[in-house]
């Protein structure tokens, strides 16, 4: 029966895992540095903001849904661009800006139990890359390469 070096194994298999634990690494970092999904932190102060029609001018601002009817109103830092096509710029801190605001933050219109609420918008890394106004308190955000963002409206009929 051959004779078998069982410390030369265990160095070969620690090697191994060594190997392995590096690369599995190495590829986490890269699909992070490739995008990745956000989330919503809701935040009680961005919900004020909102609702006082005093948000920040940094952010640039979009509605999502019928003009006069959005399910979302958010704010989205200029370093990054937006998928334009389902979200219409608005301008905020306005009597336009105002009217949107009230009619995303009446649950009595929705059939909504949940009135409106603030979130901050963060990246994969947990920065905060925006703000949102909405009765919904979840979408997805897809952050792409070149500060490219992609939110998708929260209103979806099947999912209710």
């Amino acid at each position: 029966m051959p004779c078998i070096d069982t410390k030369t194994k265990g160095k070969r298999t620690l090697a191994r895992l060594s190997t392995a634990l590096l690369v599995a690494g190495i590829l986490m970092m890269l699909g992070c540095a490739s995008g990745g999904y956000g989330r919503l932190y809701l935040d009680t102060e961005v919900t004020l903001w909102f609702r006082q029609n005093s948000v920040p001018d940094y952010y640039r601002y979009y509605t999502n849904g019928r003009s006069d009817m959005p399910y979302a109103i958010i704010g989205i830092d200029p370093r990054y661009r937006i998928n334009t096509n389902i979200w219409e710029p608005v301008a905020p801190n306005t009597p336009n800006f105002a009217d949107k605001i009230a009619f995303v933050w009446r649950p009595d219109i929705w059939e909504q139990l949940d009135p409106a609420q603030g979130a901050w918008i963060e990246s994969p890394g947990g920065e905060k890359i925006g703000i949102w106004f909405s009765m919904y308190p979840f979408t997805t955000i897809e952050l792409q390469e070149d500060n490219r963002v992609v939110i998708l409206s929260p209103h979806n009929p099947g999912r209710e």
